[in-house]
């Protein structure tokens, strides 16, 4: 549950809702172990109690074998109400980037391979576009540029979920948090 105030723009907000807390460190180089990855998360409230829906799918690098992998997981409050491990989210609607052509970006995203739970997320803002080239030394900016360019990309996105679970059953609608990394184009 998240309370408190935004402070942006010359005005303050007071803000009531849910939100999600992600921390995450490594000091692997993420361009070894993948091509592309794909991330979706829904919040809403049902009853009281947050319901979240977690989507990830990763394509490795080749490699690692191009290996394709990936879960769903639904919470109601904390309790785990569905899961599945395997890829099931892709991209659909893809565009170019205007700041690299070669990057096919989506402006939806699915998840409809799993018969409990359904999920199409429509891009509706590009929140972040974030070029890893930045962050690095220019001498390896050179190198890495030369073969890779990874870029990542983080979306607001309008969200319908259809769950046919045995807690709870129907069409819910609201919003996702939705991202796209591509470490090589």
């Amino acid at each position: 549950e998240v309370t408190g105030e935004v402070r942006a723009f010359g005005k303050v907000t007071q803000v009531t809702g849910r939100g999600y807390v992600e921390h995450g460190r490594t000091n692997a180089d993420p361009r070894r172990h993948t091509d592309r990855q794909l991330r979706l998360r829904y919040y809403d409230e049902v009853d009281g109690q947050p319901l979240t829906v977690l989507a990830f799918d990763q394509l490795t690098a080749p490699a690692d074998g191009a290996r394709r992998f990936g879960f769903l997981a639904v919470f109601l409050g904390s309790k785990l109400i569905h899961q599945s491990v395997a890829p099931l989210l892709y991209p659909a609607g893809l565009q170019p980037d205007p700041q690299r052509k070669q990057n096919q970006v989506p402006t939806e995203f699915h998840l409809s391979r799993d018969p409990a739970v359904k999920i199409r997320a429509s891009v509706q803002r590009l929140v972040e576009r974030s070029d890893y080239l930045d962050q690095v030394s220019g001498f390896m900016r050179l190198i890495i540029g030369r073969f890779v360019h990874p870029v990542s990309y983080n979306y607001d996105c309008s969200a319908e979920v259809v769950l046919d679970l045995p807690e709870m059953k129907g069409t819910r609608k609201g919003w996702a948090d939705c991202g796209l990394s591509l470490m090589r184009p």
